[in-house]
């Protein structure tokens, strides 16, 4: 609105001065022209800058509202997987007093004479150890410690860097080993375990804690393994140690990148029948 302003009292100077004395006088109409020249130059430029200005406030709105809503999504999958988190976290509990139940049972039952019932059957280590399958995978490790196998895959072969987000490789290279463990042992309990190094996460990072990485990791692995029907729901279990379980030193990356995996562990329990 400044700028019309100034345009329309430049306008009315000139008329004012044609139709008054200027005209008499053509040295004083080509300064006053001259003067209005630069004025109307002046104006344009500054007319110029603001538009320039404007659009850049333009898209500078347009960034803040996209960071905005990306922050807000971000959020929104914080408080998901945190409420994925608690619900675990009392399905732990729950699992927790069920077997002191249980082994309250058994107790009261020996006490009293009377033969436990037991609805799952322990096989021998020599039996895992004698179907234990080849995986000649690299970065996959399978052994046999105390009465169950163990089968190590690194956390880079499957994820994306500090995520649960599963790439190309990562899922195919599961599917192998899972599938082969499911050959070899089809009525086996398995357990998938989520570990992590002990470095702290980068700030653009989607989980809140290494024991928080540790969790979704696992239950990407558990909700694959579902999925794809290697392992019905009754077999599998999933527990998540965050740092607390390394197997190498964290003070230089080789060992952080063994720390970094996801464990299967075959169980030395069949399915409830």
């Amino acid at each position: 609105m400044r700028v019309l302003a100034n345009l329309a009292c430049l306008i009315g100077l000139g008329i004012a001065c044609l139709g008054g004395g200027c005209a008499r006088n053509p040295y004083v109409l080509q300064g006053n022209l001259e003067s209005m020249q630069q004025n109307y130059q002046q104006v344009a430029s500054r007319l110029t800058q603001l538009q320039q200005s404007h659009q850049e406030l333009d898209q500078e709105n347009q960034r803040l509202v996209t960071l905005i809503s990306q922050t807000e999504q971000r959020e929104q999958l914080k408080q998901k997987e945190l409420q994925l988190v608690r619900e675990q976290l009392v399905q732990a509990n729950d699992n927790v007093q069920q077997l002191r139940e249980e082994k309250q049972l058994l107790a009261t039952q020996v006490k009293d004479g009377k033969s436990p019932k037991y609805s799952q059957v322990i096989v021998s280590n020599s039996n895992l150890k004698d179907d234990l399958p080849p995986l000649p995978q690299p970065g996959v490790e399978a052994t046999v410690v105390g009465d169950r196998v163990r089968v190590i895959i690194e956390a880079d072969r499957l994820f994306k860097p500090y995520s649960a987000e599963f790439t190309p490789e990562g899922t195919n290279l599961l599917l192998a080993v899972s599938s082969a463990l499911s050959r070899a042992y089809p009525e086996q309990l398995v357990e998938v375990q989520g570990h992590t190094d002990s470095q702290p996460l980068p700030r653009s990072s989607d989980f809140i804690s290494n024991h928080h990485l540790s969790v979704i990791q696992a239950m990407k692995v558990y909700e694959q393994l579902v999925y794809r029907r290697v392992f019905t729901t009754q077999q599998l279990s999933v527990a998540a140690f965050g740092p607390n379980a390394p197997l190498a030193s964290n003070a230089e990356e080789a060992g952080r990148q063994l720390n970094r995996r996801i464990q299967i562990m075959v169980l030395p329990n069949k399915i409830a029948r």
